[in-house]
């Protein structure tokens, strides 16, 4: 935020609450109205469409309650199920609860790769994630996790051991999966993307087509 835009880091979570509130109601076909510390936004928007969910990224506990109250669902990354069982959805769905709000998504971020050599394929993650490991809120869901990287949180190996992974991720609580292509060769990814299309779509902790 700061290196890469050049926006202060300070006040992140009232500036984000400010956010979210503008965004909410625009999204959903509502003028805003927010005269904040750190956002002033009037208006509303005039595109004939559906209302658009809103999915906030979180992994503090403030973070995690505004995503309850405020939007759709919240989307996580370097969190892995227990992570999710432990602290994401407890913390989340509570906080839908106390504001009258269904149900929403917890969509977690999940590396995959078909391959007969997995831990080749979490060593060069390992390398390619050394930053992300460092910063401290992606740290401390990894701590929670009790791993040293986020690439250790890989699903790599046969696709029913990927699809078990699944598994595991429902029954902590996910409702969807953002899958992201964790291969190093040509070959790793032809294998991942023919086992996937030739996976069909299972039904998962009785929720969701994933």
């Amino acid at each position: 935020m700061e290196g890469f835009f050049g926006e202060s880091y300070s006040g992140v979570f009232a500036r984000t609450e400010q956010f979210v509130d503008a965004l909410v109601a625009l999204l959903d076909g509502q003028p805003c109205n927010v005269e904040g510390t750190h956002m002033f936004a009037k208006g509303w928007l005039t595109i004939e469409a559906e209302p658009v969910p809103l999915l906030l990224a979180a992994l503090g506990l403030r973070m995690l309650d505004l995503a309850g109250r405020m939007t759709a669902g919240t989307s996580v990354a370097n969190c892995g199920p227990k992570t999710i069982a432990n602290h994401i959805a407890p913390h989340f769905n509570d906080a839908a609860e106390r504001a009258g709000r269904r149900v929403p998504r917890i969509v977690a971020m999940v590396a995959v790769c078909v391959t007969d050599d997995v831990e080749g394929v979490r060593s060069y993650g390992r390398e390619q994630t050394r930053m992300y490991d460092t910063f401290p809120s992606y740290r401390r869901a990894l701590d929670r996790e009790g791993l040293e990287s986020g690439a250790d949180l890989t699903l790599a190996g046969s696709i029913e051991q990927i699809v078990e992974g699944f598994d595991r991720y429902a029954e902590a609580g996910a409702t969807d999966l953002r899958l992201m292509l964790a291969a190093r060769t040509d070959d790793e990814r032809r294998a991942t993307r023919e086992g996937s299309a030739r996976d069909n779509p299972k039904q998962y902790a009785g929720h969701r087509e994933w």
